[in-house]
């Protein structure tokens, strides 16, 4: 049986629906919510990063493999780790406006019927030799945080992980 959600916001409906109907036919489960992290002691940069990815960032798992909280887990070392290692290999990120689209409304239709977002940005990922290595265009409205795991993202893709 699938549900329907209904809220104020018809894109998260749009999503809500969809992500019910795929797990009603037997897709993988995919989960992005809160974690709940232990209170803050102090902490090296490895764990730091650990817990901003396993506090921030969505992640997958296969219920007939690990758990959701395994699942969790395996992801944000995963983004951690991919982050750590681009830096080190010397890649960078740039950001550039990414308003090509053009109205969000209708090329996007119903999901963008609140309003257009206040930015629209591209992320690329160049290596040390500065080819591009990974990128993500039309990126609305982030903000540090959701910058981050953008990068970090492009970073495991970049590095083939």
């Amino acid at each position: 049986m699938t549900t329907t959600t209904t809220t104020k916001n018809p894109a998260l409906d749009a999503l809500h629906n969809a992500v019910n109907r795929a797990i009603a036919d037997g897709a993988p489960v995919f989960v992005n919510q809160p974690a709940t992290v232990p209170a803050k002691r102090k902490q090296s940069p490895k764990q730091a990063a650990f817990l901003f990815f396993l506090r921030n960032a969505g992640f997958s798992y296969d219920p007939k493999t690990e758990t959701a909280r395994a699942g969790r887990a395996r992801c944000a070392r995963e983004l951690a780790r991919a982050e750590r290692d681009v830096r080190a290999l010397g890649y960078t990120f740039g950001w550039s406006d990414d308003w090509g689209v053009g109205n969000h409304h209708d090329f996007y239709g119903e999901a963008y019927a609140n309003g257009e977002p206040e930015t629209c940005e591209t992320c690329i990922c160049r290596n040390a030799d500065g080819e591009i290595v990974a990128s993500l265009g039309c990126i609305d409205d982030a903000d540090r945080e959701y910058r981050r795991m953008i990068e970090a993202e492009l970073a495991l893709e970049a590095l083939g992980r």
